[in-house]
């Protein structure tokens, strides 16, 4: 049985592939085995690792049939690993040379569950500095020790340590007792955040060191870029599959404080794919992002975390937002209620008598839509109650309006979307945080 099992996916990596391997298969410390996940590369990958395999009999060479994307690919690799410990390579960056030498003496005084070990930067012309700078931070250790639940809110409550599963050493049983249980099925992008999650949440120590054991190479993959196409933006939202899966895992496991974990682990996600539709994705697919962004993340996510990355910025937002909601109208897609509720609740307005400047159609729809969900759910009373509340002047024409509603919707949804058309500005905020529960 080797000490370490280094895991590797690896998918159409034919032209860097063996760098990589000659990294981790001359390690100074030889008790080791590589295994090497060729995710059905559409290149000569597959070969190049097999014929590195005939050379070196500690590399072990998995071969998918489909592409299951690097989650899998690692899970698998995981699964029939056979080391004390597993450390995660990805399949163009390196171990340094003494790695496995420098871990295989600390774990004998520190037989922790996770170690996590210092990131050297390589970085390629296409980075932007300040980027590289945040990216550092990010990647560092906390150094010292962790135990019991803080190693799991030492991660991803207090941001002492990030959660990237390759620069990190992991216990055996650890690894395997989490990989075993993470669904990976579905999930395409926020795959380390899901796997580190689950094995933080079962970890009971964590050890950092300043060490720097780990090779990253900046900007040879997705990470570092200054634009981002409408294919990459998609594929980084498809990480609010993640938050479903933690969820789940978090309601199996009896979580303590299971909401306030799952919120969390939201607001961490969403972060990433906010920023980059704000300043990576191009203007002419500005509107397209929008849609994309409210889709995958759910409207309350959504413009909870725009409002805070647009403080001191709300014209652009609304601008922004409007233009989502006109073309939603243009293409045939009026009825996303998320782009129009973005475009009532944040939308800038004329400067006569502070009303509203959304188009009255679009407001009926989304109103009629609102409307409907509080009654389904027994709460439009109290909504329309609330409001009225907050303006003593409203309070008849929403009487009004309450006592249309117990009649036909349908009849009233035009009344309902005029009257809206004037809600002074004091109203906007109030309006948006009903609109949103």
């Amino acid at each position: 049985m080797p000490r370490f099992s280094i895991v590797m996916p690896v998918y159409n990596a034919e032209s860097f592939i063996e760098a990589t391997l000659d990294s981790l298969l001359s390690q100074t410390f030889a008790d080791i085995e590589v295994i090497a996940v060729d995710d059905a590369s559409t290149d000569g990958s597959g070969t190049v690792l097999d014929r590195c395999a005939a050379k070196d009999s500690r590399l072990k060479v998995v071969h998918h049939r489909e592409n299951t994307y690097t989650g899998q690919a690692r899970k698998d690799g995981v699964l029939c690993s056979s080391g004390d410990y597993i450390l995660f390579v990805d399949q163009d960056d390196a171990l340094v040379s003494d790695a496995c030498e420098k871990l295989a003496s600390f774990t004998k005084d520190h037989p922790v569950d996770i170690i996590h070990f210092g990131t050297r930067g390589v970085i390629s012309d296409d980075v932007d500095e300040g980027y590289q700078k945040e990216l550092d931070s990010f990647l560092s250790p906390y150094v010292g020790e962790l135990a019991g639940r803080d190693v799991l809110d030492g991660c991803f409550f207090d941001r002492k340590y990030s959660w990237n599963v390759w620069n990190k050493l992991y216990r055996a049983d650890l690894c395997k007792k989490a990989h075993e249980y993470v669904d990976m099925t579905n999930v395409r992008y926020g795959e380390d955040f899901y796997a580190y999650f689950v094995m933080a949440f079962y970890a009971n120590s964590y050890y950092g060191i300043d060490d720097e054991m780990y090779t990253y190479h900046y900007g040879s993959g997705q990470t570092g870029h200054s634009r981002v196409d409408m294919k990459s933006f998609r594929f980084i939202c498809t990480a609010s599959v993640v938050v479903d899966e933690i969820e789940r895992f978090a309601h199996a496991q009896a979580a303590s404080q299971e909401r306030r974990l799952v919120d969390k682990v939201r607001s961490l996600l969403i972060w990433e794919p906010a920023c980059m539709l704000k300043s990576n994705v191009a203007a002419c697919d500005k509107s397209e992002a929008l849609h994309v962004f409210f889709a995958a993340w759910g409207l309350n996510a959504s413009l909870d975390v725009l409002r805070r990355l647009y403080e001191g910025e709300e014209a652009l937002l609304a601008h922004e937002l409007h233009a989502a909601a006109v073309s939603a109208s243009e293409d045939g897609t009026s009825g996303r209620l998320e782009a129009k509720l973005s475009s009532l609740s944040i939308c800038s307005e004329a400067e006569d008598g502070g009303r509203l400047g959304a188009d009255s159609s679009a407001l009926e729809k989304l109103l009629y839509e609102w409307f409907v969900e509080a009654r389904k759910n027994n709460q439009l009373e109290a909504r329309l109650e609330l409001l009225a509340k907050s303006n003593g002047q409203l309070e008849l024409r929403l009487k009004r309006v309450t006592a249309e509603l117990e009649g036909t919707l349908q009849s009233t949804a035009w009344k309902v979307g005029r009257f809206m058309t004037w809600i002074p500005r004091r109203l906007k905020d109030l309006l948006s945080s009903f609109l949103l529960r």
